[in-house]
């Protein structure tokens, strides 16, 4: 099974939980991401292929996997129907006896699914069966978090409160176009350059920036437009302002 820790995308869970099975000597292998809700599990994928569950959903209320998220992993080696009445998922009969979960978590440590084993028959000692679930639960908690669609979000200021920020920022701030045109600059950089705010819409950056300081910039500004770069780092260079001086300032290609 050393090989599921050096693959991933298309495929991985079929992989995972069919090698997972024949390791542990399971009848049923399920992993699965909590919905939504947060109160249903939906199937990822499951050993064997022919129970056709990928994709359905069930509730996480009153089953070992509710145990499971709270604790972090559980174990039943016989009895599970009895243990669990209403549980709707495999709970027919005596069809499934023993079980063995254990949660999925991401890179931040927080519970995203878990992963679960079945059996037929009832499991005299679950030592090696857990020892192999910890062992293969963070290669398929990262597989899961890629799976899992990113719902969380940087929090952003409001537009009003952005534009209030930049306006009196106490450093200068301005927007220019693919090319090179200024759209917009803060009070700040009017005054160091001597400007004002008309005037410097009616300039370029290429006429603002001293002409050696421009050259070297225009490779950043390059890996900029076509999306090389996202993360300008500033450096020192020249600019040249209203009185046909120049003034040394550090600023972002």
């Amino acid at each position: 099974m050393s090989n599921l820790s050096h693959t991933s995308g298309l495929g991985y869970f079929d992989s995972f939980v069919t090698e997972l099975a024949a390791a542990t000597q399971a009848d049923v292998v399920l992993v699965a991401g909590r919905d939504s809700s947060g109160l249903a599990f939906e199937i990822h994928a499951a050993y064997p292929a022919t129970l056709g569950m990928r994709g359905g959903v069930f509730p996480i209320a009153a089953t070992p996997g509710e145990i499971v998220l709270q604790q972090g992993e559980a174990w039943f080696s016989d009895r599970l129907p009895q243990l669990f009445p209403l549980a709707t998922i495999f709970m027919t009969h005596d069809a499934v006896r023993g079980y063995a979960g254990i949660a999925l978590k991401n890179a931040h440590g927080e519970t995203i699914g878990l992963c679960s084993l079945w059996f037929h028959q009832g499991q005299e000692c679950m030592d090696r069966v857990m020892s192999v679930l910890r062992l293969l639960a963070p290669l398929a908690g990262r597989e899961l978090a890629l799976c899992l669609p990113q719902t969380l979000n940087p929090p952003t200021l409001p537009p009003l409160a952005m534009d209030a920020m930049l306006a009196h920022a106490p450093v200068g701030i301005g927007k220019l176009d693919l090319q090179g045109r200024l759209l917009w600059a803060n009070p700040a950089i009017a005054n160091i350059l001597g400007y004002c705010e008309e005037e410097l819409l009616h300039r370029t950056a290429a006429e603002l920036h001293h002409p050696e300081d421009w050259l070297r910039s225009l490779a950043s500004y390059g890996e900029l437009v076509r999306g090389e770069r996202t993360c300008p780092s500033p450096v020192e260079k020249r600019y040249r302002i209203s009185r046909a001086m120049t003034v040394w300032g550090a600023g972002h290609p």
